[in-house]
């Protein structure tokens, strides 16, 4: 009889620390943004726990408290007077994220060991289930006679957090694949250990419509893509247009305080921008990687749109490669430039669906919160 081997408590807590590592502050990043990535994973943290996962639970907290203990304290600003008040209140968080980490420990170690005790004890009811002696059967007449073969038993593994499956959607929506093929110097990026981005199908054509005028005029526009996260998949609900100035090739963005004072109110998370290229090609500049960087940073998921309504092809959906990550952390130059290694920086995102509407409900539709102008304009 084959014995039953089983993963030790202590691989898979390595392999979930495994997700969680230390990562090396880079300074090109202002402080604040830090603190921001410090509260996006508190959000994460508060819906893994809410809906009893404690495995991607577990995973959230580990970046957090490795965030604050080690990441930010290694900051060029983190001693500066004016973020002191920040340095006080994620002290605070980081004691309670400790806290937590222990408490969600004890219970992965109370569910492995129910499914230790529930493994063993399939497998010895199927070793004595081996061991009587079989009784002859009888042959069928035909084949639709055939007798079905008892299911076979197996123990629920602990399950390690990995991307969920996009083939379809927990509410019974429809989903297709998103993104622009054939680009020149793109790459076809893994989705491995990315969960999914879900799109409201008519976020492109709202935000085209918001951004025309600036388009006619040959002006770049930029909106954030914010929303909410549930049953692992990252929705996005909202564009958000902060305060911004445009060109023909630079959108560039103001008042990040009343942007992240939004998002709070709403309780959204940022899973990241879409901006127009009105007269340009379709594809990543020099400073749209740096921005998109800031972005992959503070979310592993988060993707770049960019609208090319002038030229085909007119959109595109991208995400840094783990080498564009790599190069960027490490470039502290700004404006347009060229990189030392310029290949496969970026490429296609393949972790992005549509939402479609299902049997019982409608498509989802994007909700617009427009800063621009000093007043917020919701519709």
């Amino acid at each position: 009889t084959k014995r039953l081997t089983m993963l030790s408590f202590s691989d898979y807590l390595r392999q979930l620390d495994a997700q969680a590592p230390v990562r090396e502050v880079s300074n090109s990043i202002p402080l604040h943004r830090y603190y921001r990535i410090a509260q996006e994973l508190c959000h994460q943290r508060d819906v893994y726990l809410a809906e009893d996962n404690d495995a991607h639970a577990y995973v959230v907290v580990k970046k957090l408290v490795n965030l604050l203990l080690f990441t930010i304290p290694e900051h060029n600003a983190y001693k500066q007077k004016r973020y002191q008040p920040e340095k006080l209140r994620y002290a605070r968080v980081r004691k309670e994220a400790v806290k937590q980490l222990e408490s969600i420990h004890e219970r992965l170690k109370m569910f492995y060991d129910e499914q230790v005790l529930k493994a063993q004890q399939e497998q010895r009811a199927k070793e004595q289930q081996q061991r009587k002696p079989e009784e002859p059967k009888p042959q069928p007449k035909s084949e639709s006679d055939k007798p079905r073969l008892p299911a076979s038993q197996s123990w629920l593994n602990l399950r390690i957090p990995e991307a969920q499956d996009s083939s379809g959607d927990e509410d019974g929506d429809e989903e297709k694949k998103y993104h622009v093929g054939g680009l020149s110097g793109g790459v076809v990026m893994p989705d491995a250990s990315l969960r999914t981005v879900m799109l409201p199908p008519d976020t492109q054509s709202v935000f085209l419509e918001y951004a025309k005028e600036n388009t006619a005029r040959d002006t770049e526009t930029c909106a954030i893509l914010a929303g909410t996260m549930k049953k692992n998949k990252l929705y996005v609900t909202h564009l958000i247009f902060p305060e911004q100035e445009g060109s023909p090739n630079t959108c560039v963005t103001h008042g990040e305080e009343a942007l992240f004072e939004a998002q709070e109110k709403l309780s959204l998370m940022t899973f990241g921008w879409i901006h127009t290229h009105p007269s340009q090609t379709c594809f990543l500049s020099s400073v749209d990687l740096h921005s998109q960087y800031c972005y992959q940073v503070m979310m592993p998921e988060a993707i770049a749109i960019v609208m090319a309504p002038s030229k085909k092809p007119d959109r595109g959906t991208f995400t840094l490669s783990p080498k564009g990550m790599d190069v960027l952390s490490k470039c502290n130059r700004s404006g347009f430039h060229k990189h030392y290694d310029n290949e496969g920086l970026y490429g296609i995102a393949q972790h992005v669906r549509v939402q479609k509407k299902g049997l019982l409900s409608s498509a989802p539709k994007i909700k617009v919160l427009d800063l621009r102008g000093g007043a917020a304009k919701a519709t």
